[in-house]
């Protein structure tokens, strides 16, 4: 989206220092960079976590399944 922003912009707006193709360049790879790692972190704990408390709640019910349910709420 940020990249169709781009090429909808009039040409003087290219002319700008800060507008540059160089500028414009580094700008869209960093923030695509920063979105990737945000979301693949993020959705990485997410999944680990939610792995992690199904798995310790299935093991607890295994082993005293009375017990887990007193934990559990």
């Amino acid at each position: 989206m940020a990249f169709e922003a781009v090429l909808r912009q009039e040409m003087g707006w290219f002319d700008e220092v800060r507008n540059t193709s160089a500028e414009v360049g580094s700008r869209l790879t960093a923030n695509a960079a920063g979105v990737r790692s945000l979301v693949g972190d993020t959705l990485a704990l997410i999944v680990q976590n939610s792995t992690t408390k199904v798995a310790g709640i299935v093991i607890a019910f295994v082993a005293n399944w009375q017990l887990a349910l007193i934990f559990n709420y």
